[in-house]
């Protein structure tokens, strides 16, 4: 999953995110920065268990530009492979929290079982 965020979204994908991987590590998100400053990306970053892209580094630009992202907070969630899955997630977890993950594993037809066994 990749984290276009704004502040205001940042709790809710933290309670989302660690209810997902409570025992297991089964689900990563990577935060994609708009920052302008270093300083505001790690005051935003410090506010994340999850990993991100470090502040400057191209691959922030490459990300917005091949997913289309005009705006933030954006959520978009990809396939093992990195193949596109659900362009705007960002909805879902906020209309229903930690079950949208179950949801999005029957869409996939991945059983949670098999996530965890490749972990």
């Amino acid at each position: 999953m990749l984290n276009f965020l704004g502040s205001s979204f940042t709790p809710n994908l933290g309670d989302f995110y660690n209810e997902v991987n409570s025992g297991d590590l089964i689900f990563e998100i990577v935060y994609v920065n708009f920052d302008h400053e270093k300083e505001e990306f790690d005051a935003t970053r410090n506010q994340m268990p999850w990993i991100s892209i470090p502040y400057g580094d191209k691959r922030n630009k490459e990300l917005v530009k091949k997913y289309n992202i005009i705006g933030i907070p954006h959520l978009v969630v990809l396939k093992e492979d990195g193949e596109l899955f659900m362009q705007n997630a960002r909805m879902d977890v906020q209309a229903k929290g930690y079950n949208v993950f179950d949801e999005w594993l029957i869409k996939a037809n991945k059983p949670k079982e098999e996530l965890k066994q490749n972990k």
